[in-house]
């Protein structure tokens, strides 16, 4: 009895062990301490045009992060939108891509 609880101390410690390895948050994320909306700004951020879902998803994997579900990436890019980060150039419809692009920063007055 005393081997067997010693056993499953072990397994769940080591059960722990691999949920912290591999990032075990909510989202899946594997990158450093950011969360999906951090992630999706900074390619954002690295975009000079125009762009669609699909190519946040491309930024995301030349950036190395993995996990981000497509339903996360367009919750961001909505959530953005809402706030005022972003702007809808053409809105999707079924199988289409939405279309935003950043919005510009106002001037400030001197």
């Amino acid at each position: 009895e005393i081997d067997h609880k010693k056993k499953l101390e072990a397994l769940e410690m080591v059960w722990r062990m691999c949920q912290k390895q591999n990032g075990s948050s909510a989202s899946g994320v594997e990158h450093s301490g950011s969360t999906t909306s951090d992630a999706v700004r900074r390619v954002v951020e690295g975009l000079a045009n125009d762009f669609t879902a699909n190519d946040i998803v491309q930024g995301l994997k030349d950036h190395s992060v993995k996990g981000v579900q497509r339903i996360a990436i367009t919750n961001t890019i909505h959530r953005l939108c809402r706030r005022g980060e972003l702007e809808v150039v053409k809105k999707g419809r079924g199988r289409m891509a939405g279309v935003y692009r950043k919005k510009k920063q106002e001037m400030s007055k001197v």
